[in-house]
């Protein structure tokens, strides 16, 4: 059986979850979202892994709190008596500033790479192996070099593989993530290293290189808001005996975010939307439990219903109630409100008006009266699927200009 390491990053050790608002249970998600990293070291030891290597973002805040120090320290700890080592960087969020305060000191067989300059370490594999495990840390928040380049002094030698630890954002497209330390696929084709380490983007990627060659991002530990949807955990790599095998995603999060949208045309009842959203989260197997945001869209009868919830109650707490099985003991922890009332079109287009004769003529159009409408701009090799979704496409235009103008008459 090969060997293997774990691979985690953007733990945010600290993080407060304050992007939740002031929800009554915000204590108790705080409390819940440090057990991930209790996951984690557990994980590493039972897959008796060789080492587990952190991408950045361990803590939260540069300032680093007392307590996340104390549980990092001690699962640490729990690692090195199991006979792992660990390989750490630092990233945006806790980079190496020089007048940190450390409350508790880091065992023994812990390695924190420098910034400034690349070190490589040789880490001698439990077999008689062994391979090189390199990396750099931030020295301030913003790093804006280009830190994947200094990887190309490495030289593999007689290393089974070659594991680069960096936080980055490769390629600068990910959304919602500032550009730090930023590189190509091409600048880490440009090294020896089998396996980049990657850190800073909070959604899992595994991307093949050529055979036994890879970099990934195994996204954060836990899901902190509804912008971090799905399964979060960390990445399980198998060592070979040249470079890595594909890397293996473990969820390791005690709560997980979704975003669910439901479309609430033809629907009566409350009960027709939580019946909805019940059957979107049944879709993929969980019983973690769900945070959710809710968004209600389409035109229905039921705007009516929602602007007339029960005494006493609101809509949130009414459908949140009526799918709470889903939720697995979670909660809605937004509704958006998007639903339009369902007017009567066909009532619409009887008013002896511009609007009515519009809709009148919408009905009607064919493609004989299009190509009529359009003279001499019409297209002589539109074929008549084109024509007809052409048709669709002005009907629905005309239609939802004209039923906006209808809202505001009421």
């Amino acid at each position: 059986m090969n060997p293997v390491f774990v691979h985690a990053a953007d733990l945010h050790l600290g993080s407060k979850l304050r992007k939740l608002g002031n929800p009554s249970n915000r204590a108790e998600l705080v409390k819940e979202a440090e057990k991930a990293f209790d996951n984690l070291i557990q994980k590493t030891i039972d897959v008796n892994a060789e080492f587990l290597v952190l991408s950045g973002d361990i803590y939260d805040k540069a300032d680093r709190e007392a307590s996340a120090q104390i549980q990092f320290v001690s699962g640490l700890k729990r690692l090195i008596d199991n006979d792992i080592k660990v390989y750490i960087v630092h990233g945006n969020h806790d980079p190496l500033l020089h007048d940190l305060v450390q409350v508790v000191d880091l065992p023994e067989g812990v390695k924190v790479f420098p910034s400034g300059e690349l070190e490589i370490v040789q880490h001698q594999l439990r077999d008689g192996g062994h391979v090189l495990v390199a990396g750099i840390s931030f020295i301030t928040p913003a790093e804006s070099e280009n830190l994947s380049l200094r990887f190309q002094t490495i030289k593999r030698g007689n290393a089974r593989a070659v594991v680069g630890v960096l936080h980055t954002n490769l390629g600068g497209a990910a959304t919602g993530h500032n550009d730090y330390a930023p590189c190509k696929e091409a600048d880490l084709r440009l090294s020896d290293v089998d396996y980049w380490a990657l850190g800073h983007i909070h959604k899992t990627t595994i991307t093949q290189l050529k055979d036994n060659q890879y970099w990934a991002y195994p996204g954060n530990l836990q899901g902190r808001d509804s912008g971090e949807p799905g399964a979060k955990g960390a990445l399980i790599v198998p060592i070979q005996s040249t470079g890595v095998g594909r890397p293996q995603h473990v969820a390791l999060d005690t709560f997980r975010f979704a975003f669910v949208k439901v479309d609430c045309s033809g629907m009566k009842t409350l009960n027709d939307i939580s019946q909805e959203v019940s059957r979107q989260l049944s879709v993929t197997e969980n019983t973690r439990k769900l945070i959710i945001r809710v968004e209600l869209v389409g035109r229905s009868e039921i705007r009516s219903v929602l602007d007339h919830s029960e005494r006493g109650t609101t809509i949130h707490s009414s459908i949140e109630r009526l799918c709470e099985k889903s939720l697995n003991g979670g909660h809605i922890e937004r509704l958006i409100d998007n639903v339009l009332p369902d007017l009567d079109i066909e009532q619409l287009s009887q008013n002896n008006d511009l609007r009515g004769d519009l809709l009148q003529f919408v009905n009607k159009l064919d493609k004989s009266s299009l190509i009529e409408l359009l003279g001499n701009d019409a297209p002589d090799s539109l074929t008549d699927a084109e024509i007809a979704q052409t048709i669709e496409l002005m009907r629905r235009d005309i239609l939802q200009t004209l039923t906006h103008d209808a809202e505001d008459d009421q």
